[in-house]
């Protein structure tokens, strides 16, 4: 074993989730009892990038909206898998080979190539409100798709706490999309931390159980955020 987890029953086709899946394959398979590499090819197609992370990049990087269009046919495999910890914002957690998604890949420019990190805007004329409703318009539409995507921005926040045991003020779950902050108030909150982010790494971790254990013991704490918000509606309050 490796440490990878089981995720639960994957659509056959594109791999996808099925609670997320955006090609609309019905047939599953038990992602548990079949090899990691059947899952996982290890082979990628020469010059993509498939598992290429946004969240990992180490630059600070504004927000930036971009749109690709093409035909999808009842029959053809998108290829993406979505995190859905953000009620808003789909987030592409794996690109899947094979699928549209990578041959598109193959032809983009590299700022519109769709990368793990990015988030699902629109759907032909459906406009970003509902994680659900998105997902579902890309598995059932047929014929010509303009998508649009988000890549959202990237900084670096530091909280500092006088003593341990003090709160951070903040509740972040574990994702496939790094730690979603669900609230902030306290620290958090006068250190520019907001509600609705993702947090990509603690203290240089990316790995979840290392970040928790950091938010748990650490005096500072200095976390590189994404954000998928607009930026002329986000607020930061410095102290």
């Amino acid at each position: 074993q490796n440490g990878s987890r089981c995720l639960g029953p994957r659509c056959r086709s594109c791999r996808c989730l099925q609670m997320s899946c955006c090609c609309g394959q019905e047939e599953l398979v038990d992602e548990c009892a079949v090899q990691e590499t059947d899952v996982y090819p290890s082979t990628p197609e020469v010059g993509v990038l498939q598992e290429e992370n946004i969240f990992h990049e180490v630059e600070d990087r504004e927000h930036y909206n971009f749109e690709i269009e093409v035909w999808k046919m009842q029959t053809d495999c998108f290829g993406l898998e979505f995190d859905t910890s953000n009620s808003l914002v789909p987030v592409i957690s794996h690109v899947s080979d094979g699928g549209q998604a990578s041959k598109w890949n193959q032809r983009a420019e590299a700022s519109r190539r769709l990368r793990v990190g990015l988030g699902l805007r629109s759907v032909n004329d459906l406009q970003l409100q509902d994680s659900t409703k998105l997902l579902h318009e890309l598995t059932v539409t047929t014929g010509p798709l303009t998508i649009g995507f988000i890549s959202p921005s990237l900084e670096t926040v530091t909280l500092r706490r006088k003593q341990l045991g003090e709160s951070w003020g903040v509740r972040a779950v574990p994702s496939q999309a790094g730690l979603y902050v669900e609230y902030c108030e306290g620290i958090a909150d006068q250190s520019g931390l907001q509600a609705g982010v993702h947090i990509c790494s603690v203290n240089g971790h990316m790995d979840t159980e290392k970040q928790l254990e950091e938010l748990e013991g650490a005096m500072t704490l200095t976390l590189r955020v994404a954000s998928f918000v607009e930026p002329v509606l986000r607020v930061v309050t410095f102290v």
